[in-house]
């Protein structure tokens, strides 16, 4: 037997159980376990939720190093400082951290998984000749009209984001990580086009996925859960980026033949709850806050449509939940739902302008409310991509092989 890749992950979110960044570090981790003997180096405030689920399930091949900044976690607890600032200053001093234990000696590899943005451009390449970053996002900016249909605050907001990530590409930093690293990842082809001026060789490979035993196998009825009207299905956060205000504005010209249920919690969900109480939505929109991960099943089962209406998003894995359920989606083609959804399983709407996008969304519940035999269509096939692209198990396969291919490529220095 040859000798176990021992890989170290560094991944600032890494919990069970948890949908957006903390499930794709925990996913990542134990999927890769079943190839490698793999180290995770995550936040001390993961602990509790990781080893209980470390207990229940017993995983083989995997450790965990945890790891915080006991002065600066405290600033951060107390909104003195933002997460972002935290999350540079938790990279900073976990690179000290692991070279004061000269831990990358312990290792054949490193890779800085999550957070998944390219802004923080920490030099963990530095540790090792043999180094990972990714899969990386955050190259994408929004169409700023969706943003100022929310208010000028948040125009100017997204405006400033916008030109700071278009600046940021040219950051020296960033340059020299990008080409530093011996592999990165692009999470998104928007994002590979975005940064191919540094790094034109990288793959592209989402960095989320379904665990195979959250794919439903069993035939579902297509027939509309309530033959008086169309179920539909919103989850993320009520944050400004998510799109709820589009939904809300296509939702106002519909009839009444429509749910919409509501998941998530965020700042504006007052400001959304007032234009529902103003669009005389109330009888046919609920809110009903978080929900518990595992519990999210049961509302992709008990609706017709899932609807996705992230202006600015780098994939959006509760979109490849609904569409391991068999929900027919509906998105925006752009970001990461250019690449995750094609036109078997879904409709994408152009991103042209408010009005159209919003008439368009019109369209698009119509069409499916009205058509069984459609639904059914894309929801099989919904299940079929998930399947032949984005189980856990495939992509540990895959990520393996670029383990593999980037500990044997010769070194810049010995070509």
């Amino acid at each position: 037997m040859g000798k176990v890749l021992r890989v170290l992950l560094i991944a600032y979110a890494c919990e069970p159980n948890k949908g957006s960044e903390p499930g794709v570090g925990w996913n990542w981790a134990t999927s890769l376990s079943r190839h490698c003997h793999v180290t995770i180096l995550t936040r001390l405030n993961n602990k509790e939720a990781v080893e209980k689920e470390l207990e229940r399930c017993r995983i083989e091949n995997l450790n965990f190093i945890y790891y915080d900044i006991p002065f600066f976690v405290e600033l951060k607890r107390w909104h003195i400082i933002s997460i972002t600032i935290y999350y540079i200053l938790w990279l900073i001093y976990s690179v000290r951290f692991i070279r004061r234990n000269r831990l990358e000696n312990d290792f054949d590899l490193i890779h800085h998984l999550t957070i998944n943005t390219f802004q923080v451009p920490v030099p963990i390449y530095k540790l090792t000749p043999s180094s990972v970053w990714g899969p990386v996002g955050g190259g994408i900016v929004a169409p700023l009209f969706a943003f100022f249909h929310l208010g000028f605050f948040y125009g100017i907001a997204e405006s400033l984001r916008t030109l700071i990530t278009t600046i940021g590409r040219y950051r020296p930093a960033i340059i020299r990580a990008l080409k530093g690293y011996k592999k990165v990842i692009f999470a998104n082809n928007e994002t590979a086009q975005f940064l191919i001026h540094m790094n034109g060789n990288a793959p592209v490979h989402l960095e989320t996925g379904v665990a195979e035993s959250d794919v439903n196998n069993d035939f579902r009825n297509y027939a509309l859960n309530d033959p008086s009207s169309v179920r539909i299905l919103f989850v993320g956060a009520l944050i400004p980026r998510k799109g709820l205000h589009i939904l809300l504005d296509a939702c106002s010209k519909l009839d009444d033949s429509f749910h919409l249920t509501i998941i998530g919690k965020g700042p504006l969900a007052d400001m959304m709850k007032k234009v529902v109480r103003k669009k005389g939505l109330t009888s046919s929109v609920t809110f009903e806050g978080f929900i518990q991960h595992n519990k999210l099943h049961e509302f992709y089962q008990t609706h017709d449509v899932f609807v996705f209406p992230s202006i600015r998003d780098t994939s959006g894995n509760v979109v490849l939940e609904a569409m391991a359920s068999g929900l027919p989606v509906i998105t925006f083609d752009h970001h990461g739902m250019k690449d995750i959804l094609d036109s078997s399983c879904g409709i994408k709407i152009p991103v042209q302008s408010y009005d159209q996008m919003v008439q368009d969304l019109v369209h698009a519940i119509h069409t499916l409310a009205g058509d069984e035999k459609l639904r059914s269509s894309y929801g099989v096939n919904a299940i079929k991509r998930i399947k032949s692209m984005y189980l856990w198990e495939q992509k540990a396969k895959w990520m393996f092989q670029i383990y593999m291919d980037t500990i044997n490529a010769p070194s810049a220095n010995s070509q």
